[in-house]
């Protein structure tokens, strides 16, 4: 058990969640704080990718206006997420911590964001749990990189 786990996750917004997908990873085992950010990364990008997915045949399958409208907003809310966890992918891996703290917080806004123009609008979103997941997967990337900004400005 690998002891950076409980440290990220007691940052993060669900503990549970948190810890349940770093322990899910095989590579938490024995991975530093930069390779946990790699594994936060990883994971978000592949729910980011599978939740874009999921809006592109929502969007096939409806010839709702409003719900389409709606889900063309989450379509570049979860594309900009995706570029947003790109970019922190290469400051995590060029060391550049600020940026990639900076850039952290960008992914799970964009699945608040999706969320938020449902609520806005006379439509049941059919994207609340995977907004939440999201989120609370974007969440343990902010959690990371704060540990990080931490540890890079704590070295002389």
């Amino acid at each position: 058990m690998n002891p950076l786990i409980n440290k990220i996750c007691s940052r993060s917004l669900d503990f549970f969640v948190c810890e349940s997908a770093l322990y899910n990873d095989p590579r938490s085992g024995d991975a530093d704080l930069a390779g946990m950010g790699i594994i936060s990364l990883d994971l978000t990008s592949k729910n980011f990718t599978d939740t874009s997915s999921f809006i592109k045949v929502l969007n096939d399958s409806t010839s709702d206006s409003d719900m389409k409208k709606v889900l063309r907003y989450c379509s570049v809310a979860y594309n900009n997420g995706l570029d947003a966890i790109d970019k922190a992918t290469d400051s995590l891996n060029s060391k550049d911590y600020e940026n990639f703290n900076e850039i952290a917080v960008v992914a799970p806004a964009e699945a608040v964001q999706c969320e938020r123009a449902f609520v806005r609008s006379p439509i049941k979103s059919p994207l609340t749990q995977r907004n939440q997941n999201a989120k609370l997967l974007g969440d343990i990337i902010v959690s990371v990189s704060i540990l990080l900004l931490d540890q890079s400005s704590s070295i002389p």
